[in-house]
């Protein structure tokens, strides 16, 4: 297997969309009570529309109508999607809201504020969505996990080099996704934990 080709399967297999999946799934392993009072199938199932099917379903019948390419690589197209995303995040948001389901809530706001960041950034420089996409989770579940949880950081070094390496960024945008999500991570978990519930 070549490097172009790891890199790909890298870029697609760790995407923000999908690393939340899986995201949610390592939650219901370390707590299996995390997603209370929701059965834990049906609250991966919210988070599996509004943080991974909606999003990616435009970019999905963009990509089969041969408008853009999987990765949205011009710059100045990815506004649109990310208005999807921000919509379906925050559709989410609400419904967990609703039923009370903290966790997925502040997941799905997480998701809203990071998405929103990287999209205002966008305007004025490339940012690497990937990095952010691993960073964001990573934050999350180090917060309400524990400490231990700290290495899927390092999650961020694979898939930054697989970015780099298909030149879709640069190591400083691939840094800026990465403290960009961080902070936005951190201080939404803080505030909506202390304010919300």
């Amino acid at each position: 297997m070549t490097s172009i080709k790891l890199a790909k399967i890298i870029s697609h297999v760790l995407s923000a969309p999908f690393f939340a999946l899986y995201s949610l799934v390592i939650i219901y392993i370390a707590n299996n009570d995390a997603y209370n009072p929701l059965p834990a199938y049906l609250a991966i199932l919210i988070g599996c529309i509004f943080l991974t099917i909606l999003p990616i379903a435009p970019i999905a019948l963009n990509v089969i109508k041969g408008d853009i390419d999987v990765f949205v690589s011009d710059r100045k197209r990815r506004p649109k999607f990310y208005l999807y995303a921000l919509l379906s995040h925050l559709a989410g948001a609400s419904v967990s809201y609703i039923l009370r389901v903290e966790i997925l809530t502040i997941i799905l706001l997480v998701f809203f504020f990071v998405t929103l960041s990287v999209a205002i950034i966008n305007f004025k420089t490339k940012i690497s969505a990937h990095t952010s996409g691993i960073a964001g989770p990573a934050t999350y579940m180090t917060y309400f996990l524990g400490s231990t949880y700290i290495f899927l950081y390092l999650i961020i070094i694979p898939v930054a080099w697989a970015r780099i390496k298909l030149k879709a960024h640069t190591l400083q945008q691939t840094i800026l996704g990465t403290i960009v999500a961080i902070i936005i991570t951190f201080l939404t978990c803080y505030i909506a934990h202390n304010i919300l519930f």
